[in-house]
């Protein structure tokens, strides 16, 4: 009798912790960053008897992410890809525009300059064309300084986005090497299972740096991930 309670026992704990964990699904469904967890189970070690093994119920094995290590790595390089051309189309519109715009761009002065040229060489001497040409030029070389003055703002504000993107890659490589810590540390305590919300939560981390620059990772067996960024420049190496 005390052998069917303890299975029956066993089988109420599990589902009782599968419920939990079902509800923790639910309570973070407009979690940021939180990857669905799911619980495996596992029969307990059997009993041994003069007649065989008998069962001793179920347990859990392990409460897992649903996580797809390949799908995660696409997404982020995806990210980058496309953040940088985003950025790329965004500023070479507006260098075209500046340049390119027929009211305060350089093709209409370029060309009343070229035609004003073209009409003192038609007739040397005539001080009207002379006078024209002057006045040409000197509205080419004011449109010259305009233009520069509003390349000179766009490299301002890139180098200004370039400061805030350093200063955030350094924010979030100092976070990820500390969640690293945690996620050891957990670990070990835990005997080896996975903090998931954890590992969400650095996962995030690593996702929003891939949208400022291109990452890849490298999972350690103590749960530990480094990040390597460019062409294989280690950022993070476990952890501080």
């Amino acid at each position: 009798m005390a052998g069917v309670l303890g299975s029956a026992a066993s089988g109420l704990i599990a589902i009782q912790r599968a419920i939990s964990t079902t509800g923790h699904n639910i309570s973070n469904a407009n979690t940021e960053g939180y990857t669905k967890q799911r619980v495996e189970f596992g029969t307990r070690p059997p009993e041994f008897t003069g007649a065989g093994y008998i069962g001793n119920g179920v347990q859990i094995q392990s409460v897992d992410r649903l996580y797809d290590k390949f799908l995660t790595d696409n997404i982020r390089s995806t990210t980058s890809s496309s953040t940088q051309s985003s950025t790329f189309a965004e500023l070479s519109e507006r260098v075209s525009n500046i340049i390119g715009d027929s009211d305060a761009g350089m093709s209409a002065v370029l060309g009343s300059f070229f035609n004003s040229i073209q009409a003192v060489a038609d007739d040397p001497a005539s001080i009207p064309a002379r006078q024209t040409m002057m006045a040409e030029a000197e509205t080419l070389v004011g449109r010259f300084h305009g233009v520069d003055h509003q390349m000179d703002s766009i490299r301002t504000e890139i180098n200004q986005g370039l400061t805030g993107a350093v200063s955030e890659i350094n924010s979030l490589t100092t976070s990820i090497a500390q969640s690293n810590r945690q996620i050891i540390d957990a670990k070990s305590l835990a005997g080896g299972d996975a903090p998931n919300d954890l590992m969400d939560k650095r996962d995030m981390m690593i996702s929003r740096l891939s949208e400022l620059v291109e990452v890849r990772t490298v999972a350690q067996g103590d749960g530990a991930v480094n990040v390597f960024i460019g062409s294989g420049q280690g950022l993070v190496t476990r952890f501080l």
